[in-house]
């Protein structure tokens, strides 16, 4: 659009054709690490400078990142699959990314560990929204399954 601001680099999905293929799971963390490092780059940007609210700007990473420009069922579901864990990662752990945002480099190895971190869901995260599932009791909506002893 005409009288935005331009930005100075050239972000991953940024009116570019997907250009190959996910052939292995390395291609899949290389699309992750680039859709983060975008994420980041709009993060300072967008709420650092420009004081965009948080929530708006999550929602507006998200909704610009949904589809890619490939008929391949493997590269969409991947992609679908890398913004679903980038969103978590930005709803869930908000001051974890806060800090690996502004942080001087973001490295690939940085990015992986954030992502592991985030796939094994420790209760080290800041939100209420993830818990460690394996200390969780389950599910019983108020209901009693078992009988109980009197």
């Amino acid at each position: 659009m005409k009288g935005q601001n331009n930005r100075s680099s050239l972000f991953f999905f940024e009116g570019r054709p997907h250009l190959h293929h996910f052939a292995t799971e390395q291609d899949v963390a290389e699309e992750f690490y680039e859709l983060l490092s975008e994420a980041r780059e709009l993060y300072l940007q967008d709420v650092m400078t420009g004081g965009k609210r948080y929530g708006r700007y999550v929602d507006d990473f998200i909704n610009s990142h949904r589809y890619i420009d490939c008929n391949s069922a493997v590269c969409r579901n991947c992609h679908e699959m890398n913004i679903h864990i980038i969103r978590g990662l930005l709803l869930d752990c908000t001051s974890l990314v806060k800090s690996l945002f502004t942080a001087e480099t973001f490295s690939f190895e940085e990015c992986m560990a954030l992502k592991q971190k985030y796939d094994i869901a420790g209760v080290w995260f800041d939100s209420s929204r993830i818990e460690d599932s394996r200390n969780a009791p389950p599910l019983s909506f108020g209901l009693q399954f078992f009988p109980v002893n009197r």
